[in-house]
């Protein structure tokens, strides 16, 4: 680590560099986020068997460290610490829809995709389910993940409530670039902070009011 802070040359690496303030081993408290393990347990949505979580896998840059990653977790899941999740989808009417998985293949489960995009890339998510709060506690311990949150149902705004947007900031050079699909962005006032604007998705006859039915979604630029 010295070394690299020594030999780190870039404009980027040398920013990075200066606001470091101090080093220290990561930790539980880290990875929780300053969250207890039963906070975080009661925040999970329930699944069929326990409740859902999203998991980061250690993100190490030596192959055989992510090896040990991978064996690990399977070793957890053999253990039955957790079970990994398919991608699924709703079918029929809003009052009879059913959850169906359209590919139980377990080389497509949620821990086989991370893994692969893991040992390929050295980085890998995965929504799993945990059964209990105990199986929570040894996943954290294991060291196979670095990063773990709740799955938190999606909640919907009612038209007309929370605040309209402040002025623009006096220097919108120094914000954040984000993308934005909205329904909603027709006030004259945002021109200003525009950088570019595509065409329509779905054509001018779409409600523009806020809190209307148009889902909005915020990419950030990073």
């Amino acid at each position: 680590m010295r070394a690299r802070i020594r030999n780190g040359n870039s404009i980027p690496i040398r920013c990075d560099i200066s606001r470091v303030k101090s080093i220290r081993p990561y930790g539980t408290t880290d990875l929780y986020r300053g969250r207890s393990q039963t906070s975080l347990w009661d925040k999970a949505i329930a699944y069929e068997h326990g409740r859902a979580f999203y998991i980061w896998l250690s993100p190490f840059r030596d192959d055989s460290a992510r090896d040990e990653i991978v064996d690990k977790l399977q070793a957890l899941r053999i253990q039955g610490a957790f079970n990994p999740t398919f991608s699924k989808i709703l079918i029929g009417t809003r009052e009879g829809a059913i959850s169906v998985s359209p590919d139980g293949n377990q080389r497509q489960n949620s821990l086989a995709v991370a893994q692969r995009d893991y040992k390929a890339k050295g980085h890998g998510r995965a929504l799993i389910e945990i059964p209990t709060l105990a199986a929570l506690q040894e996943i954290v311990a294991s060291g196979g993940v670095f990063r773990i949150e709740p799955v938190t149902p999606l909640t919907v705004t009612a038209p007309g409530r929370g605040e309209e947007p402040g002025r623009l900031p006096s220097d919108i050079r120094v914000q954040p670039v984000v993308g934005l699909v909205d329904g909603g962005c027709t006030a004259q006032r945002y021109r200003i902070a525009e950088a570019w604007r595509e065409p329509a998705l779905v054509g001018q006859f779409a409600d523009t009011k806020h809190g209307n039915q148009m889902a909005s979604i915020v990419i950030h630029g990073h």
